[in-house]
């Protein structure tokens, strides 16, 4: 992910699955944080969404939820994180998905005429 991100801003290519891949990556690292904001970055995305996209909102979850484990296993308070988890919950009632409906430019693609 770091030669990806030095050659370009993989995040802004939708058609690579780089915010969802970054996050894993940071996730089997230990870093919860920057994994949680790649995930965010990808939700953030103008136009369509990125590919896997679908992916985003349960991965910045379960960061989320890997925090509130941490701060509860070393007793620290987990109001604010919890905060954190319903914010999101607000934001993304569902999981974003891939297929755009009545947007125009995804229509375009999608009905082309014989």
């Amino acid at each position: 992910m770091q030669r990806a991100d030095e050659l370009c801003d993989s995040s802004s290519f939708l058609t690579m699955e780089s915010d969802a891949v970054r996050c894993e990556v940071l996730l089997a690292a230990g870093d919860v944080e920057g994994a949680l904001a790649s995930a965010l970055q990808g939700t953030r995305s103008p136009g369509a969404p990125p590919t896997f996209c679908e992916r985003l909102v349960p991965l910045a979850a379960r960061c989320l939820a890997d925090m509130v484990d941490d701060a509860r296993a070393s007793g620290d308070d987990v109001e604010a994180l919890l905060g954190r988890v319903e914010d999101l919950a607000r934001q993304f009632p569902k999981v974003i998905s891939d297929r755009l409906g009545d947007d125009p430019n995804y229509l375009r693609q999608r009905l082309v005429s014989p």
